[in-house]
């Protein structure tokens, strides 16, 4: 069985999935644009610090060189105040430089010495060097040897930096910006320095940046640190060592300013002009996109807050929506499962399709209960038809068995009248022979007298006799002719009554044919329904099941109908077939009649003309005397006799052959009787099938409460 689903949850899921994807792709976006947002901040800001630290240590450095110049200026102004040519412990002694370089240092905090050099080595007798703070060089110190000497000699002019080292006079790491000293002249009288501290440096790099978790170095030209925590990575190891930074030495020590986001890292880089030295700025992602992924966090808690809320709201409003579809289900769940209870109403005020369709579908119910009670009542009156059409046929199969006794009857009678008829022939041939013989010896006989009046006697008898068959014949045609008419009469009346039959079969017809109507109209309704149903979508389903229900019991009704018609048909074919055979029986009848008339009629004529016979008998009794004068009147008597007798002999012959012709037409009615009995047994049949079917419709009817 295929499984329900409540239009509830159906919404609900729809409702929920389509807000789960919202929310999905707004949260994805969300966090792409937030992503890349923060990406862009990140980047910029990593970038603006890098160059800030930059700016600062150019800032600081360009102070520096500034200072620096300012000093060698200094000491070129206390050497041309001497006139020496060169700078040395005579010309400038070391105590006076001593202080001057002291002054100098203490405007600076951030130099750690000072210090200036002329260009003999300081061990021999012509060297010169003064440090600031003091120091004594070793014995065999040569200034000439040492790095930032020979950078300054390389850039005459200019200001020169040293990469980090080991200063002996203070023991510290020391960045040493040197410049060559020039007088007035342009000579070169030896080389300043001054000593920045490479903590000085680190102070500068890590300034507060963009995060705590951000790094910054400053790198010289082939990367080695030039400042770092580790004291023992400063200019011993190389930045881009490391397996996580060394795909970007090239991109780093190439360019200007470079960045770049790895998988791990983001990293900005920076060059100090006149250096050559690079800060290198680095931040892992997850620390950069901590406080991005804290805000993607909370937003997508809200947005669950969000979503449980719209879901709340969805679930109120898809209820209420929803309740006004699960009463409708209800009321038809029950109607179709229940007794079919037709006068149930759905009541929804709601103002809208579903308030719309419960009104629909009321007034459909409200036009189903009438075709039922239509269908009851129509019902109702097909039954009690069709029990006055039983009735009515079990008394015309009576009327039949009646008819074909009264047929059964009159034909014995015919056949005793067939039988009288052929005794009344032969014994007028008996007669035409005693005639014939009476004609030939009535001159031998005319003494005979009392032989003559004996056979006339005989024969008075005989037409006595004979008249009295006839006057029984008579008696028995005027039955026969009274009989016929009852038949007809009764054949009429049933005739009647199988027309009756047949215009109530008509009116049978046409209720069936409404009943089809109406089955047709219940069909296009279902059908209609159905429509309505699939343009309703998944909220029609249930209106239909009802729909298809309609549609059965509309096809059940017109299959019955089909049947009902074809019944009623095969009735009205047996009723005209019926009313032929009676059409037939009743020209028979008149044959009959008119047979009957005829014989009647011709009996009187025997009768009448025997009765002369008898009285002209009578005449030659009473003139036995005189048979010798009136022997011509008895030859022309018996002449006439005899013509008479060919006449009654004729008309007996009439008779038999009218009388075969009766029992002929008797038996054609016996056989036409039967096929009406038959039609009438068959016509029966049919009507109680019919009462069935009708019960069956009415039983089908009933079901429904209206």
């Amino acid at each position: 069985m295929k499984r329900k689903h409540s239009i509830t949850v159906l919404l609900t899921s729809i409702f929920l999935g389509g807000t789960l994807l919202i929310m999905v792709a707004v949260s994805s976006i969300f966090i792409v644009q937030k992503r890349a947002f923060a990406t862009r901040q990140i980047e910029a800001s990593i970038q603006d610090q890098t160059a800030k630290i930059t700016g600062n240590i150019i800032q600081a450095f360009a102070a520096r060189e500034q200072a620096l110049f300012q000093v060698a200026a200094g000491i070129s102004t206390m050497h041309e105040e001497t006139g020496a040519a060169a700078i040395s412990r005579s010309s400038i002694p070391v105590e006076r430089m001593q202080a001057f370089l002291n002054r100098v240092r203490l405007t600076m905090g951030d130099v750690s010495q000072i210090f200036m050099v002329n260009n003999t080595a300081y061990y021999l007798e012509d060297g010169y060097g003064v440090f600031a703070p003091h120091w004594a060089p070793p014995d065999d110190y040569d200034q000439n040897t040492r790095p930032w000497f020979i950078d300054a000699k390389a850039r005459p002019g200019a200001v020169s930096y040293t990469d980090p080292y080991m200063a002996m006079a203070t023991g510290i790491f020391t960045v040493s910006l040197t410049t060559v000293i020039f007088d007035g002249a342009g000579n070169d009288l030896g080389v300043l320095a001054l000593d920045v501290a490479v903590d000085t440096l680190t102070e500068m790099v890590d300034m507060e940046g963009v995060s705590a978790y951000m790094q910054s170095y400053l790198l010289n030209a082939q990367g080695l640190f030039i400042n770092n925590e580790d004291h023992s990575k400063v200019m011993n190891a190389n930045f881009f060592d490391d397996a996580r930074f060394a795909q970007y030495r090239h991109s780093v020590l190439s360019s200007e300013t470079f960045f770049t986001m790895g998988t791990e890292y983001l990293i900005s880089s920076s060059v100090i002009p006149g250096a050559g030295w690079i800060v290198v700025s680095v931040i892992p992602q997850t620390a950069v996109f901590a406080e991005v992924n804290a805000v993607i966090r909370t937003a997508m808690f809200i947005a669950v807050g969000l979503m449980l809320a719209v879901l709340a709201v969805l679930l109120f409003f898809i209820r209420k929506i929803s309740r006004p579809i699960v009463v409708l289900t209800k009321a038809l769940r029950e109607i179709a499962e229940g007794d079919g209870d037709l006068t149930r109403t759905v009541v929804i005020s709601a103002e809208n399709e579903l308030g719309d369709l419960a009104r629909s579908l009321n007034l459909t119910l409200e036009k189903i209960k009438n075709l039922v009670i239509t269908i009851k009542t129509e019902a109702s009156s097909l039954s009690d038809i069709g029990d006055d059409l039983a009735s009515n046929m079990t008394e015309t199969a009576s009327a039949m068995n009646e008819i074909a006794a009264n047929i059964h009857s009159i034909k014995g009678r015919v056949v005793n009248q067939s039988a009288s008829v052929t005794q009344t022939n032969a014994t007028m041939g008996q007669v035409t022979s005693n005639i014939n013989k009476l004609s030939d010896q009535v001159e031998n006989q005319s003494g005979a007298v009392n032989q003559a009046a004996s056979s006339l006697e005989e024969m008075i008898a005989n037409i006595k006799s004979v008249t009295a068959t006839l006057a029984k014949n008579a008696t028995n045609v005027r039955e026969l002719q009274e009989s016929s008419e009852i038949g007809r009469s009764s054949l009429q009346e049933v005739a009647s009554d199988i027309q009756e039959i047949a215009r109530e079969s008509e009116g049978l017809l046409e209720i069936n044919s409404v009943m089809e109507n109406i089955a047709s109209q219940t069909n296009l309704l279902s059908m209609n329904a159905a429509i309505e149903a699939a343009h309703a979508g998944d909220s029609g389903r249930g209106f239909a099941v009802v729909a298809d229900e309609i549609r059965k019991l509309a096809e059940n009704s017109s299959e019955q109908s089909k049947i009902i018609g074809d019944v009623l048909k095969k009735i009205k074919d047996s009723i005209d077939k019926i009313t032929r055979s009676t059409d037939k029986v009743m020209d028979k009848f008149e044959v009959i009649d008119q047979g009957v008339k005829t014989v009647a009629e011709q009996e009187e004529h025997i009768r009448k003309a025997m009765e002369e016979q008898s009285e002209g008998g009578r005449q030659v009794l009473h003139a036995a005397g005189s048979v010798g004068d009136i022997t011509q009147q008895v030859r022309s008597s018996a002449k006439e006799m005899m013509e008479g007798s060919k006449e009654v002999i004729q008309e007996s012959r009439n008779l038999e052959l009218a009388t075969q012709e009766i029992t002929n037409g008797m038996n054609e009615m016996a056989v036409g009787t039967e096929q009406v009995n038959q039609a009438v047994n068959t016509a029966n049949a049919l009507t109680g099938r019919t009462r069935d079917n009708i019960s069956s419709l009415v039983q089908a009817v009933s079901r429904f409460k209206v």
